[in-house]
């Protein structure tokens, strides 16, 4: 049993991270209707700047905050800069996201080669219930990620900004029409999503090592979350982000091998998009 919780507590970790990724990457669609392919690439870039700051002596906590504002302003530069001009063109968007991965990658190449990179822990320690010992990084892990989630949650139903997000994901004509400023809410979402990616950025870098490549991988399955949860849908995004993180960390323990791990949220995602194509929690909407 206490294995079992072991391996529970490391699926909700990483769950944790999935989840902030496809919140992320949800909450852009469900306001700008344009799914930014370059997601991923928002996720290592907290990684990187996380680390640059802890390797020049700067704490983990204060790396945190200031590599999540920093990919956060980035993810407005990328709506105002690039996406924005695509917004009503999503395929154009589409292959403009995809070529920002591309110029993304070759950046952090340049900048911090292709090595794999690890951010020291900024804690130590288990704690141990019964026999049941949990590290303490995965624990603050899944903290932090509720935390960041639960304000974004705040941020949606309780302030103006958040409103104003959700009416022109409702409907962007009518809630310019009623002085809603569409433009800012567009790039607040951008801005929520990107901070949250840098977030999972920084926690992603204390547990495994990353490259300049690994987006690629945690944007892929982020969609796939977004995509079961349905697009729009912060709570489907939460639940199945954590719920692939169990898939996946249970599955290679318990079931089928580890080489099947990264196969769990494409197989889940087809056959659920057979049956339901909105997701879990989506619904079709007329825009």
């Amino acid at each position: 049993m206490e294995i079992f919780l072991q391996h529970v507590v490391n699926g909700l970790s990483i769950g944790a991270i999935y989840a902030l990724v496809a919140v992320g990457i949800t909450l852009i669609f469900g306001v700008s209707r344009l799914v930014n392919f370059a997601h991923g690439q928002f996720l290592v870039l907290g990684s990187f700047i996380t680390f640059a700051l802890v390797e020049t002596g700067a704490s983990f906590w204060l790396a945190l905050p200031l590599a999540s504002v920093s990919v956060g302003l980035a993810g407005v530069a990328t709506d105002r800069g690039l996406l924005r001009w695509t917004i009503d063109q999503p395929i154009n968007g589409f292959i403009v996201s995809l070529g920002l991965v591309i110029v993304l990658q070759g950046l952090f190449v340049e900048v911090w080669s292709a090595d794999q990179y690890k951010i020291p822990s900024p804690v130590s320690g288990v704690v141990s219930i019964g026999d049941v010992r949990i590290p303490v990084d995965r624990i603050v892990t899944v903290a932090f990620g509720a935390v960041g989630v639960g304000v974004l949650y705040l941020i949606l139903k309780r302030t103006d900004a958040g409103r104003s997000m959700r009416a022109t994901a409702e409907n962007r004509d009518a809630a310019a029409l009623v002085g809603v400023g569409v433009g800012r809410a567009i790039s607040t979402s951008f801005f929520l999503g990107a901070f949250l990616a840098g977030m999972g950025g920084a926690f992603l870098g204390t547990l495994f090592p990353f490259s300049a490549f690994s987006g690629s991988t945690y944007l892929v399955k982020g969609l796939a979350v977004a995509l079961i949860g349905g697009l729009g849908s912060i709570e489907g995004a939460v639940l199945v982000g954590l719920g692939l993180g169990l898939l996946e960390t249970l599955g290679s323990a318990y079931g089928i091998g580890g080489q099947w791990r990264d196969g769990y949220a494409f197989m889940a995602m087809v056959i659920l998009l057979i049956w339901r194509p909105s997701g879990l929690f989506g619904r079709t909407r007329e825009y």
